[in-house]
């Protein structure tokens, strides 16, 4: 498990900039493989205001089970961000909306990952983030950091990779809505006496947190949920579904989150195990996680669409 106190992002305050976005998911989505292009018809007169957008499916022919939960947040003229290595610890305005779009062609290979810090709506959709070799320290090996967004920040189609040690790290103290979906952490690794990895981690907030298909592998710990290690508030909802979790090579906690979490709902998830390791020895509470299986493989029955550079989203069976 990382320290918050130690993870402050890097990075200057960006300036604003009102830009108009017309296009569709898969379009803004770092890969250009299978996107969508905008025609002269399609698009706005030059002197046409800036508007709300919300991103359409783009991948054809997906069944209803295949697409994903939510919908991303529509943005009220957002600035469009294009992540690169000297670019990748973001300081954002807490009352402007952001698109922020990944590498297109090649992964984003940066020391410390992508670090997020403030922005009131954030879309991230497609593209992979990858820790290089050679470093020791934890944060270093870190994918992605999301920090102090106050409205709804949604990460969608991502891949992670390279010798991690934490996969997705989350502070949220401020009220946000935090959707995770169709996202692959490779394999984290961690030690006991060292770095706790984790494939997914919050220690302060959000309010809402909603995962549809997250998989991953660990050594160490999957899923560790504290939400009010460093907030006051409880949570409102966290709504976890398709997570697929293998434990691999001695690992610690699969899944890990408070005490009589009403607020908690795992459904259609499941997770391997070391061969002489039960349910007890890997959730914690283990009441708290009755709707995950243990399995001997996982079985997929993902949503469709392939995380990484490339990558085009299903669909959604929600409107925002």
């Amino acid at each position: 498990m990382s320290s918050p106190t130690s993870s402050h992002p890097r990075g200057s305050r960006r300036s604003r900039g009102a830009v108009l976005v017309v296009v569709a998911l898969g379009v803004v989505a770092a890969g250009g493989a299978g996107v969508l292009a905008l025609t002269d018809q399609d698009r706005p007169p030059e002197d046409a205001p800036p508007r709300a957008t919300t991103p359409r499916a783009t991948l054809p022919g997906v069944s209803p089970e295949e697409r994903l939960s939510w919908a991303p947040p529509e943005l009220e003229d957002p600035e469009v961000i294009r992540i690169t290595e000297d670019d990748s610890s973001l300081t954002l305005e807490d009352d402007q909306d952001y698109l922020l779009v990944l590498p297109e062609d090649e992964p984003l290979v940066v020391a410390g990952g992508l670090t997020v810090d403030g922005g009131r709506n954030v879309v991230l959709v497609g593209g992979e983030i990858r820790v290089p070799d050679g470093y020791d320290d934890g944060l270093d090996r870190r994918a992605l950091y999301l920090k102090e967004q106050t409205g709804t920040v949604h990460v969608e189609g991502v891949r992670m990779s390279g010798p991690l040690s934490e996969g997705i790290n989350l502070g949220q103290p401020d009220g946000a809505t935090v959707q995770l979906q169709n996202i692959v952490v490779e394999h984290v690794t961690g030690e006991r006496d060292g770095h706790h990895a984790d494939l997914l981690q919050t220690w302060a907030g959000p309010e809402r947190l909603r995962v549809d298909g997250l998989s991953g592998s660990t050594d160490y710990q999957g899923v560790f949920l504290d939400p009010m290690d460093f907030s006051d508030e409880e949570p409102e909802e966290f709504d976890l579904r398709r997570l697929r979790v293998a434990g691999v090579d001695r690992h610690g906690y699969m899944l890990w989150g408070p005490e009589d979490a009403d607020y908690l709902e795992v459904s259609d998830s499941e997770v391997t195990l070391e061969r002489d390791r039960g349910r007890s020895l890997a959730f914690m509470p283990e009441e708290e996680w009755d709707g995950v299986d243990v399995v001997d493989e996982l079985s997929g029955g993902m949503p469709a669409g392939e995380p990484g550079v490339g990558y085009v989203t299903p669909g959604y069976a929600s409107a925002p």
